[in-house]
């Protein structure tokens, strides 16, 4: 199986945000996070609304905003410490 990383490459932590709300007769949450937030050494975040699928590559207009701002980055990073137990940390292969 192809792997996105090299063997030798620091991989980041990913996290996906699960909250432990209400949900549905299925299961599903009635909340969820849609945003895609990244924030590389602390200082400098990618937020936006892109899905790495087919959809939201070909058919959906998709917006994303490079952020070089201290202050907003650390609240971000603060905004996800007060979730951090509904974060789930996803393996990168």
């Amino acid at each position: 199986m192809r792997t996105c990383w090299r063997r030798d490459a620091l991989r980041p932590e990913l996290w996906v945000y699960q909250p432990s709300l209400d949900r549905n007769e299925r299961g599903h949450a009635l909340v969820s996070m849609h945003a895609k937030c990244m924030v590389v050494d602390s200082s400098v975040a990618l937020v936006g609304s892109a899905n790495f699928s087919k959809r939201g590559r070909d058919r959906n207009l998709e917006a994303g905003a490079l952020i070089r701002d201290h202050h907003f980055v650390q609240s971000l990073l603060a905004a996800w410490a007060e979730v951090d137990d509904e974060l789930v940390e996803v393996r990168v292969r």
